[in-house]
């Protein structure tokens, strides 16, 4: 009896190959910029990129510090595939310190000018100064006299109150500073001095014309029995 013939057993049919598409948008930067991954991978069980699961296909933006490699591996049991991409990462230039501004230069102070002065008959700017033991220049400044040749009589000036490093004139014997309740009579009668011959020294128009805090010369006794016509003349 002839035997059948027997029928070949067909060879299985090998799997489709894995195809992977990695790309990135730039592969050389500065440090500080950012670039985009992306995949598409056919025919794979799994895909890792960088040893995190992604999908079979997407997208990712990267910011790395330094050169750095990145690796997708696509996986099946029967198979592998990899693919690498470097990106190369430049210093960033170094960003320029602003220059420092400079210091301002330190303006002297001025002179405080809180002291008002009637200018009186026979006065000059220079009479003034020299009375009250002020530098010419200081009057200037405080009361910005564009012709220190040209002052009236009547004209109220002011004078500073304080400058430093000068002391009194030769005829001041002493310095009072008006305190409140005081009045040019009463301080006449606590250093026994006549007190026309204060108004004079101190070129006061009105006796009652004086104000606390106000620095008022005492002559010294020498002066005190003549009055000046013309104070620093």
């Amino acid at each position: 009896i002839p035997q059948a013939e027997e029928t070949p057993t067909p060879e299985p049919t090998p799997p489709p190959e894995i195809t992977v598409e990695f790309q990135v948008d730039k592969d050389n930067i500065v440090q500080g910029e950012a670039v985009t991954l992306t995949w598409n991978v056919q025919n794979a069980a799994a895909v890792v990129v960088d040893g995190q699961g992604v999908d079979h296909q997407g997208s990712r933006e990267e910011r790395p510090d330094n050169t750095h490699t990145y690796t997708l591996r696509a996986e099946r049991p029967d198979s592998s595939v990899e693919r690498q991409l470097v990106v190369i990462v430049e210093p960033a230039a170094p960003t320029p310190e602003p220059e420092p501004e400079p210091e301002p230069t330190p303006t002297p102070p001025g002179p405080e000018c809180d002291t008002p002065y009637v200018v009186q008959p026979c006065d000059t700017l220079y009479s003034i100064a020299t009375r009250h033991n002020i530098p010419v220049e200081a009057i200037i400044e405080c009361n910005a006299l564009p012709n220190p040749n040209c002052i009236t009589i009547g004209q109220i000036i002011m004078l500073p109150s304080t400058v430093e490093g000068l002391t009194p004139p030769s005829w001041c014997a002493e310095v009072h500073v008006v305190q409140p309740g005081e009045t040019l009579f009463s301080i006449a009668q606590k250093y026994g001095v006549p007190m026309q011959v204060i108004l004079a020294y101190n070129t006061l128009l009105d006796p009652t014309w004086i104000w606390v805090g106000q620095a008022i010369c005492i002559p010294s006794p020498e002066c005190s029995g003549a009055v000046p016509v013309c104070p620093g003349q």
